[in-house]
Formats: structure tokens, sequence, C-alpha cells
């Protein structure tokens, strides 16, 4: 198979793609930015090494916009010269994105490090931005020096006219190396991203074991906040490993697709259906830490109470009005005499203790005038 030529024609209906790119699209970027609004928010979880989890939404709503032009690609040629950079960058990103798990992963070994020293002396600096700062840049120059040889000058990137989509050329045997290569590129990332995520388990079995041992030793208040935050700690490795299964899920079935149809002879639906499974998880991972992740779903609950309690209040205080101006509607106007009299009263209410101990004095007030 070679790339598109200018006698291409375009004949085939990809109307059930579209819907699912654009959907894709959509999903993605309205998550992630609710789980980076959520993060952004709470000051519990806005912290230095939440960066990670914020660059990775970040990157999950780039990758699902990459959605919206792969879409527009299958309906307007105009959009498949772009083809050959949208290809090249969402191969770079996505690798980028995993990359970027390990960082999040291997920081919560790190915090949970400094977490324990904090239990026996009470230090937390594990804020530092430098490695923050530094972890960043790693996540991208080392997706970008590992695909730069065997993937970006070795790939050929082009509109694939039977699959419709914005990737490698199917069926050229150059472009099957590039994908084993890529594909054993992912492999020893997620491999890496386990094995932290096991140092991330015992590190935390062991801290909540250490806790129970030493809980009668502290006071109440600062045990309480210990358990729970092992909780929410042990909530995110599991949410975690979620993530690092959930990439899994998604990609490998395409990648088991691409290993063994070396000559490009499986129907193409299975292709196209794959594919999209792939792309899907840009909104699938938000979806995952907005479900499962302890941490978010507190933020995410407090700001549904606290939408309520102002929608709430809203409501009560109209309602208040509203009766307070139904009621002075209703009132009867006073007359001039009414007006003398109250005034009278008034003024009668700042005489002496001894003239209202009179009891035909009090009689005659309690007749006639309003009570002070």
């Amino acid at each position: 198979m070679t790339a598109v030529s200018d006698e291409y024609q375009w004949h085939t209906n990809y109307s059930l793609e579209v819907a699912i790119l654009y959907s894709i699209a959509a999903l993605g970027i309205i998550l992630n930015f609710v789980q980076t609004f959520c993060i952004l928010i709470e000051k519990e979880i806005r912290n230095l090494l939440s960066a990670f989890l914020i660059h990775g939404a970040i990157i999950n709503a780039v990758l699902a916009s990459y959605c919206i032009v792969f879409a527009l690609s299958l309906h307007d040629k105009s959009f498949q010269n772009l083809c050959k950079y949208l290809g090249s960058s969402y191969i770079v990103i996505m690798t980028a994105n995993i990359f970027n798990l390990i960082a999040i992963i291997a920081s919560e070994v790190y915090k949970l490090n400094y977490y324990e020293n904090d239990l026996n002396a009470n230090t937390n600096k594990y804020n530092n931005i430098c490695c923050v700062v530094f972890g960043l840049s790693i996540v991208y120059v080392s997706s970008l020096i590992l695909h730069l040889g065997p993937t970006l000058i070795g790939g050929n990137f082009n509109f694939d006219s039977q699959t419709g989509f914005c990737l490698f050329i199917f069926g050229q045997t150059k472009n099957y190396v590039v994908f084993v290569v890529w594909i054993v590129i992912v492999t020893l990332v997620l491999a890496a991203c386990t094995y932290y995520l096991i140092s991330l388990h015992s590190n935390l079995n062991r801290l909540i074991d250490q806790h129970s041992t030493i809980s009668s030793r502290i006071s109440l208040q600062k045990n309480q906040k210990t358990a729970d935050e092992l909780v929410l700690t042990k909530s995110r490795a599991w949410t975690l490993s979620c993530v690092t299964g959930l990439h899994v899920l998604c990609w490998y079935p395409l990648f088991g697709l691409l290993i063994s149809d070396k000559n490009f002879q499986i129907p193409i639906g299975l292709y196209r259906a794959l594919t999209c499974l792939a792309w899907s998880n840009s909104f699938l991972e938000p979806l995952i830490y907005l479900l499962l992740d302890r941490k978010v779903i507190r933020c995410c609950l407090k700001l549904v109470s606290n939408s309520q309690l102002t929608e709430l209040t809203g409501n009560n205080r109209s309602s208040r009005l509203q009766r307070i101006g139904d009621r002075l509607k209703s009132a009867p106007i006073e007359n001039e005499i009414e007006i003398e009299l109250r005034q009278i009263s008034n003024y009668d209410c700042a005489q002496p203790f001894e003239r209202s101990q009179n009891p035909d004095y009090r009689t005659w007030k309690n007749n006639n005038f309003l009570e002070c």
C-alpha cells in the first residue's frame, strides 16, 4: 500500500467514525477540565506534586483534541495533508503521557517516604519545585529522544485510505518495523510504571503497619489525620493501578493486531474499531480519577454540596423577602390619630418608673396605648 495519490476517490462513508471521534474529543476535553478544576480549587491536594496530575489531564485533553482533526480528515481532504505532522506528534505525546504516569506514581512514592519521616520527625518538605520542573522536562525529552530515530525519522506518516486514519500507512514492511519499535518503547515505559506501583503498594502497606503499631503513642487528633491520609493514599495507589491497566486495555488490542497482521489482511473494520478504542483512553483516564480517587471524589462532593447550599440559601432568602413583602402589603395604613397616640405612648414610656406603678394609670394605659 502506498500513500494517498491525487487520483484518490472519496467513496467510503465514515459517518460512524466521525461521530465516535467527535464524542471522544468532547468527553475528553470536558472530563479533563473537570479533573483539573477539582485539583486547583481543593486546598488539600493543590500542591506542587499535583502538577503531574494536572499535566496528565492537559496531555489527555490535547490527545482528545487530536480526534477533532482526525474526524475532519475523514470528510475534508484538505486536512489530510496535515496527517504527516499529526501522526508523528500524536505518537510522541501519547508516549509522553505514559512517561508522565511514571512521574505521578514516582511522586506518590516520594511523598509517601517523606510522609513517613513526617510521622516520626514532623518534617514536611516534599514540595520541591526543582524536582517537579525536572520531572516535567524529562517526560518530553525522553519521549522525543526515544522516538526521534526509529519512529519519527523511519516512519511513513500519512493518511491511510483504507482505515481512514492519520497514522502510519499500514501494510508496509518499513512501517511494520516502526510499529514494533513503538510497541517496545511503550511496553518498557509501562513496565517502569508497574515497578513503581509495586514499590508504592509495598511502602504503603509497611507504613500502615507502622501506623497501627505507634497509634497508641500519639495524640488522637494526629492519629485520625494520619489514618485519613493513609486511606486517601491507598485509594490513589489503586487508582493509578487502574490507570496503568487502562493503557494496556486500550492500546494493546491494537498493538497485538499490528504485530500479528504483518501483510495487512485482517478486515479494515477491526482496525478502525481498535484504533477508536485506543484513542478513547484520553477520556477514560480522567473518568477513572473522578470515580475512584477519593481525593478527587471528596472535592467533587464539596463542589456539589456548596452549589446546593448556595441555591438553597438563595431560595430561602427569596422566599423570606417575599413573605416580608406580602406582610407589608397586607398591613393597614396608620391614620394620623393612631400615629399621634403612638407618639404619646412612646413619650409616656420615658416617664419615671414610679408613675407607671399607679394601678389606675396602668389600667388606662393598657386600654388606650400600645405596649412600650
